[in-house]
């Protein structure tokens, strides 16, 4: 790498194709060969093409016709052998190591792409998804879009919708692999335009991968103190800032859901009022004084506004906001003017506190900045300027302001319809909270939508003493049921989904007026569980402990599936498979019988992972036989470590006429953990006289000791030994 450093640095080009093609360029150089980074890379991509075709294995005059605009072709062949980019099979084929393949893999994408350059966003996805389709498994997709996506960043002519196509495909395939986040934090310097873009796909209503967000919320957070970027973020905040929704609040246009109701079934229709939306946006177009098409721009004075018809892409506001707060604030004043001017447009003001805590939090004198920006709004003449100006000078909040402020014309002090409403009508408020009695006086309402009254209910719903309707559970049953919530979406991420939310809000009310429903619900989820794999296993296996008691017996054997399959079919050695494994496999023991858990226990790879709650959920064995057979036989020191642990759980089952022995027997056992678990059947026991001699007798603290031997050991010795015998011991 150092060796290469001038040469990479002058590019500009760090990706791993530019590292293999560095090192194998003076590989070649060493030995007289010439071959240019396109060439080697077309070498790749070939290669890669042959293996698309011919489904793995190469033949070798495939390979010969690779090689052959190349006069060294022999040697190149050669090296290409022993340098391991190709790996010989058995009848004279050839295979291509797989991360050379991912390499040439990639650089097909990269060219696919660039081809379809004129598509749209959907389409360039849905070429990315097909092209992958065929690899089935998920870390070469997730290499192949991770090589891709960053290549790609590199290319001066390349399209740009392609590149956030790529990178797109990149954050939002499975198992994308532990260097993405430094991979992809890292790139943002060479196009931070195309991360503006990608934000405007992951934010929107239509994705559902808050972990991806995460990811570029710290990426740009990371990059927030280059001041190269520092001026990509001006523009880029700005724009989100501007977004106006054409169809104004989501809060405003929505309609009262109608639903009917019959014996043993709820049928709920929820919709927005397409009357209200069109009003809406009527009312907003006459604030504007034009009429804009979705994605297109408009301007008032030089505050440029872009409209949207996607509430997703109004929360980018706030993302600005929680990025402007680490930055200086001055240079991003426009962009802050420009989100308190959209809103005024849109007459929904959401972002008030944020905005007076961004300016009143910065250690910058700001007031000669506000006072022009105030005076910017004045000079357009407008009512809504006029009250984005008041609302600024309310949140820089000096003297200077408040001068500034009674100088205004009159009618500009900016009320919030929203707050208004929601006053109005507590019972249809969305953002109020209910008091006891609203949710009792609210309840009676038949009209209000279920998916309300259970976001409401939720502060309530465990009070014995709230009066409800008896057909209160016939309202809430169809929020368990499709399309209202999605289980296919539940628990797939780190992050949760709009789903999971929904699960969130309803899961209080639902248990407390129709838990049957709700078992039903929670069954059908996790009924899925043999079918997932990756992160959504791992997610799935995790709520495991929140809802293993209304589990059923259906939901159980698709659980002991799903453990099995884990088994036969996984890497253990990453991090996501043990997880889920031992998560899954703390459930199987709940359905097994006493042998039946220590059987399954000593079956298990030793590198899965023991949790201390498996002791919890052990059985005594009472048929001291079955541990003489197993102890008989050759166990591993892995298998042994089980055993007694396992045993450990229920010390007091241990046969009298068998403890000793089978004390002495492990107490010098080369194991510190097997050594522990006989510490701990002794603490348990509580017998002073076989503690002391089994200590006495038989136990030595060995060289290779573990913390909990040692904590088992220091318990014993402080309780029933003396000093005179520590002393002995040394």
């Amino acid at each position: 790498m150092i060796q290469y450093r001038d040469r990479i640095e002058e590019s500009g080009d760090m990706t791993v194709a530019r590292l293999i093609y560095e090192d194998w360029e003076d590989r070649y150089k060493r030995k007289n060969i010439e071959i240019e980074n396109l060439s080697f890379q077309q070498v790749i991509r070939d290669l890669a093409e042959k293996y698309r075709d011919e489904n793995k294995y190469i033949r070798l005059q495939d390979i010969d016709y690779v090689l052959a605009p190349f006069g060294e072709k022999a040697a190149i062949f050669e090296d290409f052998r022993t340098g391991g980019i190709l790996k010989t099979e058995n009848n004279g084929l050839y295979s291509v190591n797989e991360n050379y393949l991912v390499y040439g893999l990639g650089l097909l994408l990269v060219d696919e792409l660039e081809h379809d350059s004129e598509a749209t966003e959907e389409q360039l996805s849905n070429v990315v998804a097909d092209w992958l389709e065929p690899h089935s498994e998920m870390d070469i997709k997730a290499s192949i879009c991770s090589f891709a996506a960053l290549h790609c960043l590199t290319l001066v002519d390349y399209p740009k919708n392609a590149r956030v196509a790529l990178l797109n495909a990149w954050i939002n395939v499975r198992n994308p692999g532990e260097s993405i986040e430094k991979d992809f934090i890292a790139y943002l310097p060479v196009d931070p335009k195309s991360y503006v873009s990608l934000s405007e796909i992951v934010w929107t209503d239509s994705s559902e991968n808050q972990w991806a967000q995460q990811l570029l919320m710290q990426t740009f957070l990371h990059w927030k103190d280059n001041l190269r970027i520092q001026i990509e973020f001006q523009a880029a905040f700005e724009r989100w800032l501007g977004f106006v929704n054409i169809y104004g609040s989501p809060t405003r246009r929505r309609d009262t859901p109608t639903f009917t109701e019959n014996i043993g079934e709820t049928q709920f229709h929820f919709s927005e009022s397409i009357e209200v939306a069109q009003r809406i946006r009527q009312e907003i177009y006459e604030r504007i004084g034009e009429e804009p098409e979705a994605g297109s721009s408009f301007q008032l004075g030089d505050y440029r506004f872009t409209a949207a018809e996607d509430d997703g892409l109004i929360r980018l506001g706030r993302v600005a906001l929680a990025i402007i707060s680490h930055l200086p604030r001055t240079d991003f004043l426009p962009a802050i003017v420009t989100g308190l001017l959209a809103e005024e447009l849109m007459d929904f003001k959401t972002k008030g506190n944020l905005i007076s805590w961004v300016i009143r939090t910065t250690k910058e004198t700001l007031w000669p900045s506000i006072e022009d920006q105030v005076d910017k709004l004045l000079l357009l003449d407008q009512i809504h300027a006029n009250k984005t100006a008041h609302r600024l000078l309310e949140f820089e909040g000096s003297n200077f302001a408040f001068d500034k402020q009674r100088s205004l014309p009159e009618n500009t002090s900016s009320i919030d319809p929203l707050l208004e409403q929601e006053m109005a009508d507590p019972c249809r408020s969305m953002f109020l909270r209910w008091s006891k009695s609203d949710c009792e006086r609210c309840l009676l309402q038949e009209s209000l939508d279920p998916r309300h009254l259970a976001k409401k209910l939720k502060w309530h719903a465990a009070d014995p003493n709230l009066e409800v309707p008896e057909n209160l559970w016939q309202r809430l049953a169809g929020l368990t049921l499709d399309p209202v919530i999605n289980i296919d979406e539940i628990w797939l991420y780190l992050g949760p989904t709009s789903e999971d939310t929904k699960l969130e809000d309803y899961e209080t009310a639902l248990c407390a007026y129709a838990s049957g429903w709700f078992i039903s619900l929670i069954g059908r989820i996790f009924q899925q569980v043999d079918s997932r794999e990756g992160m959504a296993l791992r997610q799935l296996s995790l709520k495991l402990k929140q809802y293993s008691l209304i589990l059923q017996t259906e939901e159980y054997i698709k659980i002991f599936y799903a453990w099995e399959n884990l088994l036969d079919s996984s890497d253990l050695q990453e991090d996501i498979v043990r997880l889920s494994e031992c998560f899954l496999f703390k459930e199987v023991l709940r359905i097994q019988n006493s042998k039946g858990q220590l059987e399954l226990l000593l079956e298990r790879p030793e590198e899965c992972t023991d949790l201390i709650a498996f002791e919890n959920i052990f059985l005594p064995i009472q048929d001291w036989d079955f541990i003489a057979n197993l102890t008989s036989r050759h166990l591993t020191s892995r298998q042994t470590q089980r055993v007694v642990w396992f045993l450990a759980s229920h010390p007091e089952f241990i046969p009298q006429d068998s403890l000793k022995d089978f004390l002495f027997a492990f107490t010098q056992h080369e194991d510190s953990l097997v050594r522990s678990s006989i510490l701990k059947i002794l603490y348990k026991l509580d017998d002073c006289d076989l503690t002391r001699e089994v200590i006495e007798n038989s136990w030595r603290q060995l060289s290779e000791i573990s913390y909990i031997e040692s904590l088992w050991a220091s318990l014993l010795i402080g309780k029933y030994l003396s000093a005179d015998f520590l002393m002995s011991r040394k």
